[in-house]
């Protein structure tokens, strides 16, 4: 019987996982439910898989007042919600690159104080 190989066309879609590059994400609504429950968890899978450069940080940006500390423990409970036991240590290396700010969205000082930070932080 003959071997049969797959053979791959230029019409095929290849996925590989490549590293991002050095990045900043900006998540609106950060205090929220969504952020919680599918986004955050979705992040910690591409951190823990070593696709997130080291320079990467999350500016969570709310109505809700938050510290960066309280925004960080309130990240790591929502993941450790999903995803259940994580090294403690791995998990903080995460959330430690997550920051927050609070605000009016209706206030045009509120963006410049975020386009602040993202200046601040991308040092």
């Amino acid at each position: 019987m003959p071997e049969v190989r797959p053979s791959i066309t230029s019409n095929d879609i290849v996925c590989a996982e490549v590293s991002a590059g050095p990045c900043a994400l900006v998540v609106f609504g950060a205090s929220g439910d969504l952020t919680g429950r599918k986004l955050l968890p979705s992040l910690w899978q591409i951190f823990d898989r070593g696709l997130l450069d080291e320079r990467f940080f999350l500016i969570g940006v709310g109505r809700k007042e938050f510290t960066d500390e309280q925004f960080r423990e309130i990240s790591l409970q929502a993941i450790q919600k999903v995803y259940g036991d994580i090294p403690p240590d791995k998990l903080r290396s995460f959330t430690n690159k997550f920051y927050y700010i609070n605000g009016d969205y209706g206030d045009t000082s509120f963006y410049k104080r975020i386009n602040d930070r993202l200046k601040e932080l991308d040092k």
